[in-house]
């Protein structure tokens, strides 16, 4: 037995920003943002040539942000 599954989802129906935005959002630069992006860490797509990132991505970054310096060593 073959069952097909045929599944449409566009990008255009996401909540998304442009790289930019989600610099301002969180804090760093749109370079910071493509390297988030490509570490997987940012879900995003290009555009064109713009670089769109999706809300839920940047707005669940925001929640478990890593603060800034080095992690303190575990004290034994």
């Amino acid at each position: 037995m073959v069952v097909a599954l045929a599944v449409s989802r566009e990008l255009s129906n996401i909540p998304a920003i442009t790289a930019a935005d989600a610099a301002r959002e969180l804090g760093v630069s749109t370079a910071r943002v493509t390297q988030l992006a490509n570490a997987g860490l940012l879900d995003s797509w290009k555009e064109g040539s713009r670089r769109m990132v999706s809300k839920a991505s940047v707005e669940a970054r925001l929640e478990d942000t890593p603060k800034a310096g080095r992690p303190k060593a575990a004290m034994a």
